[in-house]
């Protein structure tokens, strides 16, 4: 037996158990509750858990025992405090119980899978307000919409297959799903943001966060909007931000796909939002009307809009592969702008993903950012057709230098890079 092993595994055991103990015996004292077990009880318990691993190696049936009567004694200990103490929580026996198998873990050397086990029940034990407080205030919407985005990331996602298949090998299940549970926690994450920071605090914010999941839909809305209130600088505010998050979301997607596709984009990407930043600035710092700005983001994510996205993305792969086994890059640049009209995040990781397999880099990021024009051309389009001729106006200005901006750093791009 290593000596000085031992006393490690004891050691990080003493430590751990030490501090969940404190933290028990913390709440116990300011909270003025029973107490079930403090600093003492839980330091013992995983040097328990500890020496049940040696106590196995020697006697494997002793072992068992050892542990069984741990068990027994921790249930019993949670019957007590039932009838006796009136508690009705079972936090402090499972953190016992947990605290047990850290020890036994550090006795196994996962001395890192215990530090991490005993962070993450220090966090969860001292979050009780916090935890509560978010259990009476989230909507059910927002519960359904975190078990959807669970569903689809923990349990479809790891049992579809990762197998190219179909017509050009064009449909690749895992990643088809993997676009969709990509698209929904970008959708759930800005909803989040959207709603810890408030509509309160500026159209700016709101803008951004709302083109993190869908400037076209933020387009559509403000639009609408510009027949009805006076306020147009600011509708066009948030517009222009909106398109701005389209540049950087389809970056933070192509990143997540292919870092070298996503290389070729930084400048135009950037660039093109660098412009949609200057110009909000400049509508944010005139004279404007703020007191009709209005914006709300009702679902956290609609399974049905992902289940389509998924579809069309599948689509876009085999219309991209159609078009280019046929038409070369000609082909791949055609379906890119009329699937850009639409949506730029399912041609965009179509091409990221196939830039792996039958397009060129060059191909891949050329059709991307054909997409990104077409999709901006389509928000002034919306501006003349739904919304009032200053807001078009204007949007064809900032959106048109936007598009200028892209060019540019293409070209400047295929030149040095």
């Amino acid at each position: 037996m290593d000596f000085l092993l031992l006393l490690k595994q004891l050691a990080y055991s003493f430590l751990m158990g030490g501090l969940l103990g404190l933290e028990r015996e913390r709440k116990s004292q300011t909270e003025k509750t029973p107490k079930i077990a403090g600093v003492r009880t839980f330091t013992l318990i995983a040097i328990c858990g500890c020496v049940s691993q040696y106590v196995l190696e020697m006697s494997y049936g002793f072992g068992v025992a050892f542990v069984a009567v741990f068990l027994s004694m921790l249930a019993l200990s949670y019957v007590f405090a039932i009838f006796k103490e009136g508690v009705n929580s079972a936090t402090s026996e499972v953190a016992l119980f947990l605290t047990f198998l850290i020890g036994f873990l550090n006795a196994n050397n996962e001395f890192v899978l215990a530090a991490l086990i005993t962070t993450a029940i220090i966090l969860l034990l001292i979050s009780k307000e916090a935890l509560h407080l978010l259990a009476k205030k989230i909507t059910k919407s927002e519960l359904n919409s975190i078990i959807k985005l669970i569903l689809i990331s923990f349990i479809i996602l790891p049992i579809l297959p990762n197998l190219d298949m179909g017509y050009l090998d064009f449909f690749n299940p895992y990643k088809t799903w993997l676009m969709v549970v990509l698209i929904s926690v970008i959708t759930m994450v800005s909803y989040v943001a959207i709603k810890v920071i408030g509509n309160k605090k500026g159209l700016t914010i709101s803008g951004f966060l709302g083109g993190m999941v869908s400037s076209t839909a933020i387009t559509l809305s403000f639009t609408n909007l510009s027949r009805k209130i006076n306020s147009y600088q600011i509708l066009a505010m948030g517009i222009i931000i909106a398109n701005s998050a389209m540049f950087v979301r389809v970056l933070i997607e192509v990143l997540l796909v292919n870092q070298a596709l996503a290389f070729k984009l930084i400048a135009p990407l950037v660039g093109a939002a660098a412009v949609g930043v200057f110009s909000t600035y400049y509508l944010y710092t005139s004279k404007t009307d703020e007191k009709n700005a209005v914006f709300n983001l009702k679902k956290p994510l609609d399974l049905s809009n992902a289940m389509k996205f998924g579809v069309f993305f599948a689509l876009i792969s085999f219309l991209v592969s159609f078009l280019n086994a046929k038409y070369g890059d000609l082909g791949v640049y055609f379906s890119s702008f009329i699937s850009g009209l639409v949506d730029t995040d399912a041609i965009a990781l179509s091409l990221a993903n196939l830039a792996h397999q039958s397009l060129s880099q060059t191909t891949a990021s050329f059709g991307i950012i054909l997409a990104i024009i077409a999709n901006s051309l389509s928000k002034i389009g919306f501006g003349y057709y739904f919304g009032s001729r200053k807001l078009a106006n204007l949007l064809s200005l900032i959106i048109g230098l936007q598009i200028v901006a892209i060019l540019l750093a293409s070209a400047v791009s295929l030149m040095y890079f």
